[in-house]
């Protein structure tokens, strides 16, 4: 579509790159049949062609995947930065360009202005650092956390924790990171000396997996990869009922829970996600997997109709993988924590 936002992300890229393609338009107020069948979203862009090997038609939706496969699959003259760090910061501002109403919009602009004169949002108090020492500011039972440790120990990165209580934030946590979200990941640099900090899971899972490449978590192969984001963006579908069922039982939250990880049994061809050993992906929706038997007081087992039997093979063979079993919290604890929650009072601090 001609004047779509995020199909003009994937023109730019196309042009920056010089790659040629084919465009063909699609009318949203009266969408093909045949683009339903290719997308059923019925959202544009979508990148599709014949792949040269297999002869199979493939195809991405979604344009920051688009955009992020065609920078890596025709690596030559890159758009992101070759540096982690300066493209995870870059990663920031274009995830936040999407948090703000209209009605915020000139002072949603104004950071991206900051941004053009600074390569950090503000300063930040901070406790003392130790250099050449990451450190990872997190919350026990946060599942993007949980994403975070999950990498770090999957890849035998050390780092130091800092536990922040979400119900009593210090001041100086709130300087060093507005959003007051957990987690956020903070080292100082080894030659500029300056204190460096990156939030939210996936921009720090993504940073550390280029950081650290002798175990890289991603595929190699742009389209494998491209594919697997995708599986982790549409999480978000399993998040939604997974959440309304802490709340209390609800038959309808518990048929809408096994309908959204249908897609992802559907998606399993394997012992993991990426094969024959956990990858990011596996990494990245796990930690929501491992609150699930704290919903048996509301009435969700996962398989418990038997049409989820790969993912409960999955589930098994992610709790024998070594990250797991280091980072892992006890059921008895994560139960305490939820009963905590569904009782109105979250307890961060429980034994």
């Amino acid at each position: 579509m001609r004047f779509g936002p995020f199909g003009r992300r994937v023109k730019l890229v196309l042009t920056a790159k010089n790659i040629p393609y084919e465009e063909i338009l699609v009318n949203l107020t009266d969408i093909p049949e045949w683009y339903l069948k290719k997308n059923p979203s019925g959202e544009v862009p979508i990148l599709e062609w014949i792949d040269p090997t297999s002869n199979l038609i493939r195809s991405i939706p979604e344009s920051m995947i688009i955009c992020n496969y065609i920078d890596d699959f025709y690596p030559e003259h890159h758009v992101h930065s070759a540096d982690p760090y300066v493209k995870a910061k870059q990663q920031i501002l274009i995830d936040h360009f999407g948090n703000e109403s209209f009605d915020k919009l000139y002072e949603a602009l104004v950071v991206y202005e900051e941004a053009l004169d600074s390569q950090f949002f503000g300063d930040s108090e901070c406790p003392p650092l130790k250099e050449n020492e990451l450190r990872l500011y997190s919350m026990r039972f946060c599942p993007f956390v949980r994403r975070a440790k999950l990498v770090l120990a999957a890849k035998s990165i050390p780092y130091e924790e800092v536990l922040i209580n979400l119900n009593d934030e210090p001041e100086w946590y709130k300087k060093k990171n507005p959003s007051e979200e957990v987690p956020l990941l903070e080292w100082i640099d080894s030659n500029s000396k300056e204190t460096r900090s990156i939030p939210q899971s996936l921009i720090i899972c993504n940073y550390l997996d280029e950081l650290h490449p002798e175990h890289l978590l991603h595929p190699v192969d742009p389209y494998a990869k491209a594919k697997q984001q995708i599986l982790t963006d549409d999480f978000g579908n399993v998040r939604t009922p997974f959440y309304q069922l802490f709340w209390g039982k609800d038959q309808k939250h518990i048929d809408e829970l096994n309908q959204a990880l249908a897609a992802y049994e559907e998606e399993l061809h394997g012992t993991f996600f990426g094969g024959a050993k956990p990858v990011m992906v596996d990494y990245m929706i796990w930690p929501w997997f491992e609150l699930l038997p704290a919903l048996k007081n509301v009435g969700f087992v996962l398989n418990a109709d038997g049409k989820l039997p790969k993912l409960a093979a999955w589930f098994q063979a992610m709790l024998a993988d070594e990250a797991v079993a280091k980072t892992k919290v006890s059921d008895e604890i994560i139960q305490k924590y939820v009963n905590s929650i569904q009782e109105g009072h979250t307890n961060y601090d429980i034994e």
